[in-house]
């Protein structure tokens, strides 16, 4: 699930969700930094949630600074959610 705002960020780039998300894996999967934070204002109704901000994540040639939350809705469904995505 994207914000409007890092699908419009990811529109201008020509970067799919597979893209952003095959490369979050990928991230992690190698042992990339993610620094917790907590959303602040931005989207609205989830402020106060915690959140990770991960830098310099290669995104097909290009490296992007990434925030992301995961939350959960109903019992047992998470949802990663990307809030913002931009350019390094």
């Amino acid at each position: 699930m994207t914000d409007p705002h890092a699908t419009g960020n990811m529109l201008a780039w020509g970067l799919s969700v597979e893209d952003v998300c095959d490369a979050i894996c990928d991230w992690i999967d190698n042992g990339g930094r993610v620094k917790p934070t907590v959303v602040k204002k931005h989207p609205e109704a989830l402020a106060g949630m915690v959140a990770y901000e991960l830098a310099r994540v290669p995104i097909l040639s290009r490296h992007y600074y990434v925030r992301l939350a995961v939350y959960q809705r109903g019992a047992s469904v998470h949802t990663l959610l990307l809030i913002s995505l931009h350019s390094s």
